[in-house]
């Protein structure tokens, strides 16, 4: 899957994920330095949510330790999924 690809996807999780408590936010309002928790108000459960989806939809299995390294920024977590695609 291409770079491009694997980011469209990530946002439109994102997106679907964070719809509820900001229905403002579009695609294009996600840039790589976009903070889940800062940014996105993201809290435990939605950031649950995010590591099942993307495990889901990217054929991946992200251990605890991997979230809690890589899920700070959207930048961080689309080259997470880059890397290991590779």
């Amino acid at each position: 899957m291409k770079d491009s690809e694997i980011e469209t996807k990530l946002r439109e999780i994102v997106i679907d994920i964070c719809k509820y408590k900001l229905p403002e936010i579009t695609i294009k309002d996600l840039t790589e330095a976009t903070q889940l928790k800062e940014d996105l108000d993201f809290d435990s459960v939605d950031l649950v949510e995010l590591v099942f989806r993307i495990e889901d939809t990217f054929n991946l299995s992200i251990s605890d330790e991997e979230s809690d390294a890589f899920f700070v920024s959207f930048g961080n977590i689309a080259g997470y999924i880059q890397n290991k695609q590779k």
